[in-house]
This record gives C-alpha cells, sequence and structure tokens, in this order.
C-alpha cells in the first residue's frame, strides 16, 4: 500500500512540474539593461547610467554630421562634381536616419529636438532637389546649343522652357533652405559644434543661384510675350493650401479652323497631364495640391510639342494639420492604435502618422482617403506614454501631434500563446494529453504486475502428478552456488535425523522454491528471505496456500529438530509440485 501510494505521487508531481515548465515555455521574461531601466517596478541605477551614457555618447557625432556635411556636397553640386555629391547625401540622410533612432535625454528637451530633425529632414529633401536641378540644367544648356545649331526651333524652345521653369524652382530651393537656418545654426551653438560647413552651404548654394540667373537680361528677348504665344494658358488662383483645386485652361490660337489635338501640361518642368483640345481648340484641367512642397511651382502647355503657352505659376502655402488619437486599447498583448489626420476640413490622404511610446518611435501607420489610420503595437509588460505623431514632411503641412494617453501593458498570463490559456493552445494540450494518457497506461500495467504478477486470470489447475526437480533457476543476475555433492537423496518417507545429509534435499527443494516465488512477488534480495517471508510475499497470489504448507513443514523439518510424519512430508511435496505446476512447469 505504501509503495503504491508513493508511486502515485511521483506520477502526479512529474506531471505537475511539465505543467508548469511547458505554461512558461512560451513566456519567458528577459531583461536587458534598457528595459530593466525602465521597469517601474524594477530601477536598476546602474542599468539607467548604462543606457544614457550610451545615447548621449553617440548623439554629438551625429548632430555634428548633419551640420556640417552640407558645405561639401554643396561645394561638389558647384563644381560639377555630382558622384562625390551623391555620396554625401547619402551620408546625409543616413546621418538623419541614426539620429530618429535616439531618444535624447539632454540639455534639448523633446520640442527643440524635433524643430532639428525636421530641419533635417527638410534641407535633405532640398538638397536632393538642387543636385537634380543642377545636373539637369548643365544638360539643358547643352542641348540647348545643339538644337540651336541644327535649326530645330521647337526643340530649342521646348529646351529654354524647361530651363526657364528650373531657375525659378533653384531659386525657390534656396528660399526654403534659408528658413531652416536659424535652427540648424541654434542647435549647433548650443552642442558647442562648429557651424562652419553649414555657412559654407549657404554661400555656395547662393553662387549656384547665380550663376544660374546669370546671363537673364540677355534670354529675355529670346522668350516670347503672352500675347505673341499662340496657346493661351491661365492658371487659378494663384495660392493655394493643401486639398484645394487650381484650375489651369487656355486655347490653342494657331492658324487654321481645327485646333483640336493633344496638349500636355507641365508642372514645375515635369508632364502633369495629357489633354485633348475642343473644336475650338479650349483645354482645361483641375490639378488638386496634395504632396506638393511648399512654394512656387511653375506650369506651361505644350500643344502637338511645338507650339508654347507663356510660363505661369502658382504658390503652395503651408497650413496647419490636426491628428486626433483615440484611447489606445490592449488586445491580445497589443497595443490598438487609432485616429484621424485632418488639413482644416480636408482629410490627409496616404501620411505617415508615428506611434510614439515614451517618446520612441514603435510604429508608422499609413492614412486613408478618409484620413483615419490605425496600427497595432506589440509592447513588453509596463506603463507607457503613447501618442501619435505627424511630422509633414513631403506635405504643405504643418507637423503636429495627438494627446498622450497613459497605457498599461500587464504581464501576459502563464503559458499564454496570443492571449488564450495554456490549455487551448491545441499543441500544449496535446502535449499534456499523451503524458497523461502514457503516464497512466504505465501505472496502470505497473500496479496489476504487482498485485497479480505475470498470472494470467484462469482457472486453477490440479495437483500435477510427481515431477523432477528442477536442475537449476537462474534469478537475474544472481548466481547461487551449485549443491554439495552429496549421495543420493532418500526417500521422503524415510527417517530423517539432525545433521543428515538428507537436510540438503529439503534446502535445495526451499532455495529452488524462494527462486520461483520471488519472480512472482518482485522480490529484490530472495536469497536472505526466510521461510515466513516467503509465505507472507505471497498473500495476494493464487499460490499462497502450496507456498504456506510447504514453509511450514520445511520450518519444523529445520528448526524444530524433530521427525515428521510421513503424511506431512507427502502433504509438502505436493505442495512443492503445486507451486510449480500452477508458475508452468519445472522449468518456470
Amino acid at each position: 500500500m505504501i509503495r503504491r501510494t508513493i508511486l502515485a505521487a511521483g506520477v502526479l508531481l512529474g506531471i505537475l512540474c511539465l505543467a508548469i515548465a511547458g505554461m512558461h515555455a512560451f513566456s519567458p521574461l528577459l531583461y536587458s539593461p534598457a528595459s530593466d531601466s525602465r521597469a517601474p517596478d524594477h530601477v536598476n541605477p546602474l542599468a539607467l547610467k548604462h543606457v544614457t551614457s550610451g545615447r548621449s555618447a553617440r548623439i554629438i557625432p551625429l548632430v555634428a554630421d548633419i551640420i556640417g556635411t552640407p558645405g561639401s556636397l554643396v561645394l561638389n553640386i558647384k563644381s560639377g562634381d555630382f558622384a562625390s555629391a551623391s555620396r554625401d547625401l547619402q551620408e546625409y540622410r543616413d546621418s538623419l536616419r541614426n539620429l530618429d533612432t535616439l531618444v535624447i535625454q539632454l540639455d534639448l528637451d523633446e520640442g527643440e529636438i524635433a524643430k532639428f530633425r525636421r530641419a533635417g529632414r527638410e534641407n535633405a529633401q532640398i538638397l536632393a532637389e538642387l543636385l537634380n536641378g543642377t545636373e539637369r540644367w548643365d544638360d539643358l544648356k547643352t542641348l540647348e546649343v545643339r538644337f540651336r545649331e541644327s535649326g530645330d526651333t521647337a526643340m530649342e524652345t521646348s529646351v529654354r522652357y524647361e530651363g526657364e521653369t528650373l531657375k525659378r524652382k533653384i531659386q525657390d530651393l534656396y528660399r526654403e533652405y534659408l528658413e531652416q537656418d536659424d535652427v540648424i545654426l541654434s542647435t549647433g551653438e548650443k552642442f558647442e559644434l562648429d557651424t562652419s560647413g553649414h555657412k559654407k552651404s549657404i554661400t555656395e548654394f547662393r553662387e549656384i543661384v547665380n550663376s544660374i540667373t546669370a546671363g537673364d537680361e540677355e534670354k529675355e528677348g529670346t522668350l516670347a510675350g503672352p500675347g505673341d504665344l499662340p496657346v493661351s494658358l491661365n492658371v487659378s488662383p494663384d495660392r493655394a493650401s493643401y486639398g484645394d483645386t487650381v484650375r489651369m485652361e487656355g486655347q490653342v490660337k494657331a492658324a487654321g479652323s481645327n485646333n483640336i489635338g493633344d496638349i500636355a501640361l507641365f508642372v514645375d518642368s515635369a508632364r502633369n497631364v495629357t489633354l485633348r483640345t475642343g473644336p475650338d481648340g479650349s483645354f482645361s484641367h483641375s490639378y488638386r495640391v496634395e504632396r506638393d512642397r511648399a512654394g512656387t511651382h511653375t506650369v506651361f502647355a505644350v500643344y502637338e510639342g511645338s507650339l508654347f503657352s507663356p510660363i505661369e505659376s502658382f504658390t503652395v502655402e503651408v497650413i496647419p494639420s490636426f491628428l486626433q488619437l483615440g484611447p489606445p486599447r490592449v488586445q491580445s498583448g497589443k497595443v490598438l492604435c487609432q485616429g484621424t489626420l485632418f488639413a482644416g476640413s480636408q482629410p490627409v490622404t496616404g501620411a505617415p502618422v508615428e506611434i510614439r511610446a515614451d517618446g520612441k518611435r514603435v510604429a508608422t501607420a499609413q492614412t486613408k482617403d478618409d484620413g483615419t489610420f490605425s496600427a497595432q503595437v506589440r509592447l513588453e509588460p509596463g506603463t507607457y506614454s503613447v501618442r501619435a505623431q505627424f511630422e509633414g514632411e513631403g506635405f504643405p503641412l504643418l507637423p503636429s501631434g495627438s494627446e498622450s494617453y497613459e497605457v498599461l501593458v500587464p504581464v501576459p498570463p502563464p503559458a499564454g500563446v496570443d492571449g488564450k490559456g495554456f490549455f487551448t493552445d491545441p499543441l500544449s494540450l496535446a502535449v499534456v494529453s499523451g503524458f497523461l494518457c502514457l503516464s497512466g497506461a504505465g501505472a496502470f500495467y505497473y500496479l496489476r504486475r504487482r498485485r497479480h504478477g505475470i498470472l494470467p486470470a484462469r482457472t486453477p489447475l490440479p495437483v500435477p502428478e510427481m515431477m523432477d526437480a528442477p536442475v537449476s533457476v537462474p534469478v537475474g543476475e544472481q548466481v547461487f552456488p551449485p549443491a554439495p555433492p552429496a549421495e543420493t537423496p532418500p526417500e521422503p518417507g524415510l527417517p530423517l535425523q539432525a545433521g543428515d545429509v538428507r537436510d540438503v534435499f529439503w534446502q535445495e527443494l526451499f532455495r529452488r522454491l524462494r527462486v520461483a516465488v520471488s519472480k512472482v512477488a518482485s522480490l529484490r534480495y530472495p536469497q536472505s528471505l526466510t521461510p515466513r517471508e516467503i509465505c507472507a510475499s505471497c498473500r495476494d497470489t493464487r499460490i499462497r496456500e502450496f507456498v504456506c504448507r510447504f514453509t511450514s513443514g520445511y520450518e519444523r523439518v529445520m528448526y524444530a529438530g524433530g521427525d515428521l510424519p510421513r503424511e506431512e512430508k507427502d502433504r509438502m511435496m505436493e505442495a512443492y509440485r503445486a507451486v510449480l505446476g500452477i508458475l508452468g512447469g519445472k522449468d518456470h
């Protein structure tokens, strides 16, 4: 009974240990200096110092690169080394990207560093357009000379129109570059950095603009006035903002009654749309302001690739944006953030909105046609200040941010997989169920073997007739020495005296009987058991009566020192034969 109880307790304990290990295997809690220093209930000053100092050491070189790189970049553009300028521009963008990944905890607060990052991104866009525009300007000068020498008047006019548009664009870029000057220089002075590179870029930029606009007085006469051109163009309104529609319309006044043909509208030297003129040569197009940079934009029309309109322009103004974020919801270990982005009454389409937790960007969502956005963010357990931020990059909109929300991300339940319970996970449930089934089957088989041995349930066999005792019975790895040589054992019915060699006969029978019984009762050390212990070990088996009858007579023969009647000896032999018969014969 005690062994059975210990076995059952061991099986239950093993199942419990495996279940606990399986539950925690799906949600391990790992610690790092960054997360360790942020946890509200586990503040580690050493980890906090390590994280803060590491980011502080990286911020100074990044800011220095962002301030100093434009100097060499604009110089390479001015000298015509566009390959080197492209490499400098890529380095400048990499520095801005690395800066975006850091959370700055120095003298600058979030508002000041945000202004510096926006100014840097705006300058990167301006310098990229300056590089492309200057390279295209050099090509246009070569093409203009070639078409003039070949006498191709139409292509020469087209090149001059594109050059005029490009010149105005570069002038606007210079004005926009100067608008970022105060933010860049003030940041450099606050960090006590060398700002000569940025100042040099302003000087070189101005010289590029002067070289492009040089000779305008000579070229003014080469372009016909609006009244002399065969294509008229009117752009209204002359000032627009995000979501507004700019109307571009005109008429072909070429000689001839049929003026139906294709007319192409160019915005900032890029073909925007191709239209089919009406019977009277009129055309009209509605241009929607969306992802257009703030500033002046040029427009002209070309009829059938040869007739040009005057160059018109319109100005895109910057207006505020309004970003709203609804209360974040925690679902299955993730934080669901939803909100809207508007510019006045117009929804902002296709704009990137950053989701920030404790000032760090954790996700970026894209607004839909109706201005809504949605993002799911996975955060480690803890408390966070979550807000949304729109930087306005690529849009004629001012940056905006939403209000902040305090969000608590709870520790996931033990063994939770995506918020599900351990026992609802199919894989975990299959593993536990299989282990329980195997454990139950093994325990049932073991207990049944202990109780009934290896004996199948069958009808009791009659006592077999006289059989010879087996010569030897192996017991596992135990080796019993053979019986000492003796004269042939006498018949059981003869008188047996104490110390007679006939004692060997009964000792050998008892030894063999003990070995056979040990296999049924699973005894570990059968050679050390007494006759009474052998009898007690068979209390739950069918051979108990015969074993106990033999051991009782054996005790009287070996220990009482007297002789047994012949009938008693015959009963002992019958009991011995019965045990071997029930166990399967003399070779059991």
